[in-house]
């Protein structure tokens, strides 16, 4: 599965071998692990929150940080 991951050319491509194989739980690492980068790059200075989307599936993900900050908007 990594190679075929890795031989895809888009993240669309990618996302129907993630699919194909019943990974999408790798949607929360990826959304976890993208939050934490984005904070240390900010310095911490911001609130950040992340939500994996694709264009053919839609959203595939709602982070930690990004379903409380959506929260604070209803």
């Amino acid at each position: 599965m990594i190679k075929e991951i890795f031989d895809c050319i888009t993240t669309e491509a990618a996302i129907k071998v993630i699919e194909r194989y019943g990974y999408q739980s790798i949607y929360e690492v990826l959304c976890k692990k993208a939050e934490e980068r984005c904070i240390n790059y900010s310095y911490g200075e911001l609130e950040v929150g992340v939500i994996m989307f694709s264009m053919e599936k839609g959203v595939l993900y709602v982070g930690n940080n990004a379903k409380r900050i959506l929260e604070e908007f209803r």
